[in-house]
């Protein structure tokens, strides 16, 4: 018998990179393809995300129906997956329910669902920059996945 699974949870800014999502919910970093199979491309529309003062933790603010956050839908395979993600993340924030839209393989919306996402919150100012999947990729994950281990060998 499979455990029932509740909604998605809609992942953004550090957690769509697949090398710390790993990491959050298998302890290792390399296990990329284990979590692959658990994430589908999304967006949220109405809402937009910025690098802030801490460039490991975007801010996202509501704007412009027209504007959209991208990232991924996390749908655990089981309870536990979900649980581990959910105490990761509220850390930083409470969940709330948003419509997020499944992008399939070509690129196309399919219909919205509802999913929680864990909003980073914070004041947007008018010089801030959108925060970006490739500067962090490229300048910031290294750091990301030493501090965090060092916070989990410590119990921080």
């Amino acid at each position: 018998m499979s455990e029932a699974v509740s909604k998605p949870i809609f992942i953004y800014g550090v957690f769509r990179s697949l090398r710390v999502l790993a990491w959050v919910l298998t302890g290792d970093e390399t296990e990329t393809f284990t979590v692959s199979r658990l994430i589908q491309p999304a967006k949220i529309h109405g809402y937009e995300n910025y690098a802030g003062a801490d460039p490991d933790r975007p801010l996202v603010a509501r704007r412009s129906p027209s504007s959209s956050v991208d990232g991924y839908l996390f749908k655990p395979e089981t309870e536990s997956q979900r649980e581990k993600l959910d105490e990761f993340l509220r850390r930083f924030s409470m969940p709330v329910t948003v419509l997020a839209t499944p992008i399939d393989d070509d690129g196309r919306s399919k219909d919205a669902v509802d999913a929680d996402v864990y909003l980073s919150s914070g004041i947007i100012t008018p010089e801030m920059r959108p925060w970006s999947l490739e500067i962090f990729e490229s300048e910031r994950v290294e750091d990301w996945l030493r501090w965090e281990k060092i916070k989990s060998d410590q119990g921080m």
